[in-house]
């Protein structure tokens, strides 16, 4: 069965309000798997950069947008990969930092912050 970006953004969303530390982790690398598969199906000319991972690849090519054209304007690219990159510092603090607490309130913000980038993606 394949999962869509939006399926895992709402599987993310889920656990907004969990007490639950592991669940919390989970959200927060869920939720930007979702919204990196989100906006890459957003866009009509990213084929990956040479020489970077596809994920950095994604973030250099929203942030260096005025280089691209896309359906929609440098300020928004730049917004949504600004946004990634800090998303993806979280996933990262969630998946390899599990020395480090990841406190309800930090997850809290990733999740309403993720769910206002989704509507933004969905709006362009």
């Amino acid at each position: 069965m394949a999962v869509s970006g939006k399926e895992l953004i709402d599987f993310a969303s889920s656990f907004k309000s969990s007490t639950d530390e592991t669940e919390r982790r989970a959200a927060v690398s869920r939720g930007y798997y979702g919204c990196y598969h989100e906006i890459k199906a957003k866009l009509n000319h990213f084929d990956g950069i040479v020489g970077l991972a596809s994920h950095e690849g994604l973030i250099e090519y929203l942030t260096t947008s005025s280089c691209h054209s896309e359906s929609f304007d440098n300020k928004s690219m730049l917004r949504l990969g600004y946004a990634l990159r800090a998303m993806k510092g979280n996933r990262v603090k969630a998946d390899y930092h599990l020395d480090v607490d990841l406190d309800a309130s930090e997850s809290t913000v990733f999740i309403v912050s993720m769910q206002s980038w989704h509507s933004f993606v969905k709006s362009l």
